[in-house]
């Protein structure tokens, strides 16, 4: 119960200090591939670990590579052309990352910047990582370029063993943030999402 109402407390506090909090939609896979545009072998796996939180996370079945990603048009979450070509705001993004057993299997966070046009302004990447069951709170941050309309998320997976890519992905996250503002880490957001899936881990040992 203590988890839940600290996750609580946690997660109100990143709302209350960002309208935003987190634009991607379905962060967590738990609608399935709502919102994300995918490709072959990108599935959805609930076990060998346990979700970081809710119940479902990104890994990749009988593939060698895969990779999903998520639009997100910066208008039609409220911010103007002002805003953007201020130079006042910055792109935080990161997500969690695990892997299965010992093996070696990679997924990369990346976010690309793109204009009205949709031609690519500019990217950034936290680079290759994994991660031997056990979750771990990938993030970054980098500047939103002038002329920026569009907002790629995307993370690729790719096998080093094994028959599956097993490069795992849950809680994506990004948010656009005023640099002059005092900062809401998305870390932040993370923690309390951590917390909800420790409390619902407890749950379940409580059953």
């Amino acid at each position: 119960m203590k988890y839940w109402k600290l996750a609580s407390i946690v997660i109100a506090l990143s709302l209350s200090s960002s309208v935003n909090a987190n634009l991607i939609s379905n962060p967590g896979f738990e609608s399935d591939f709502d919102n994300w545009t995918r490709t072959v072998g990108a599935e959805i796996r609930i076990w060998d670990p346990v979700a970081f939180e809710g119940n479902q996370y990104l890994y990749g079945q009988n593939t060698n590579a895969f990779s999903v990603w998520q639009d997100i048009d910066l208008f039609s979450h409220g911010y103007t052309a002002q805003q953007v070509n201020s130079g006042e705001y910055s792109v935080a993004f990161g997500g969690m990352q695990s892997g299965w057993g010992t093996q070696e299997d990679s997924g990369t966070i990346s976010i690309h910047l793109f204009n009205e046009e949709m031609t690519e302004l500019g990217s950034s990447s936290l680079g290759a990582f994994f991660s031997n069951h056990t979750w771990v709170s990938r993030m970054g941050t980098t500047d939103l370029l002038t002329d920026t309309r569009y907002i790629q998320y995307r993370f690729e997976g790719v096998r080093v063993e094994g028959s599956n890519t097993d490069a795992f992905l849950d809680a994506a996250y990004l948010d656009v943030q005023a640099v002059t503002a005092v900062p809401v880490p998305g870390a932040i957001w993370l923690l309390g999402s951590g917390l909800l899936g420790l409390a619902s881990i407890s749950r379940r040992k409580n059953v």
